[in-house]
């Protein structure tokens, strides 16, 4: 379940607390940022998606809630276009959480139950995440799947590649299985994120992740690096805007219509020669996108 009222609500970002208190003094860098950050979070987590024991792919989100202590207002749209959209099938990698390895971990420390060396690599959140080194790397991951799912995962739900932590500890039939899908990428041990494989990536200096949608249509979010609100020094990240550059390698080639989700008047088109294209567009600071394209994605 994302609580969207613990960012909807401007005045708990972080900075914004002019927006919740009528009486302090406005502060419109300020405000600029948390419209920003709250639209990347909807977006961003709102369309994050998890396989299920079923072996398909669904919304990694239940439900989305405001409540009574919410005092800011959604910038226009975005509610709109995150419940429109449902990812149906992965584009790109995966990252892959297993419970044996936790396991593990746990029995290693057992008076803590100390799994930093596990979940600090999958924290997209912390400046020590692995996950959050790979994503400014530019390696797209919105995808995630558990040693629950994995026994009935589907063709159509298959990643091109696994990012995990403890491939050491994984049990051998565990590790056959996910090789056996796509290669393993362990993030304990990775030294460069940037050398694995991916149908799409984004220019350094921007994050995001790709899927298609219940339209059978590929969907682009971007965003600007930056960090969530745990610190005063958070709007330094990405304070500049930029021209961003999405290649894609080993889709289908062709020339294919694509939008932006957010507004419909611009339309545009992506064209791929020998499986390799790209298309460019500004990213203003802090600033996320959302684009559409009838382009499949490359997955089994």
């Amino acid at each position: 379940s994302l609580h969207p009222d613990m960012y909807a609500s401007l005045g708990l970002v972080g900075f914004p607390k002019p927006l919740a208190d009528s009486n302090a003094p406005r502060d419109p860098e300020a405000e600029e940022y948390a419209r920003k950050y709250v639209t990347q979070q909807w977006l961003g987590v709102g369309w994050w998606h998890i396989a299920t024991r079923e072996g398909g792919v669904r919304r990694g989100i239940c439900e989305w809630m405001r409540t009574y202590w919410d005092s800011g207002k959604l910038p226009p749209g975005v509610a709109e276009v995150a419940r429109s959209v449902r990812p149906v099938k992965p584009f790109g990698l995966a990252f892959y959480y297993s419970v044996p390895v936790e396991r593990s971990y746990e029995s290693q420390y057992p008076s803590t139950h100390q799994l930093y060396p596990m979940t600090g690599g999958y924290s997209a959140n912390t400046g020590g995440g692995k996950a959050h080194e790979a994503q400014h790397a530019g390696v797209p991951v919105g995808y995630a799947v558990s040693d629950e799912a994995l026994p009935r995962l589907r063709k159509g739900a298959y990643p091109t590649g696994w990012l995990t932590c403890g491939v050491d500890r994984m049990p051998r039939a565990e590790l056959r299985r996910l090789q056996r899908i796509a290669p393993v990428y362990d993030m304990n041990t990775l030294r460069d994120f940037r050398a694995i494989p991916s149908p799409v990536r984004f220019s350094p200096g921007a994050c995001g992740y790709a899927f298609e949608d219940q339209n059978r249509r590929s969907v682009f979010l971007v965003w600007r690096q930056g960090r969530g609100p745990t610190g005063k020094d958070e709007r330094a990240a990405g304070n500049t805007s930029m021209t961003c550059e999405v290649s894609f390698r080993g889709v289908k080639d062709g020339s294919y219509a694509a939008g932006d989700l957010m507004d419909p008047s611009h339309r545009f088109t992506i064209r791929i020669k020998g499986g390799r294209g790209r298309f460019t567009f500004p990213l203003e600071r802090w600033g996320s996108r959302a684009f559409w394209s009838a382009m499949r994605s490359p997955n089994p």
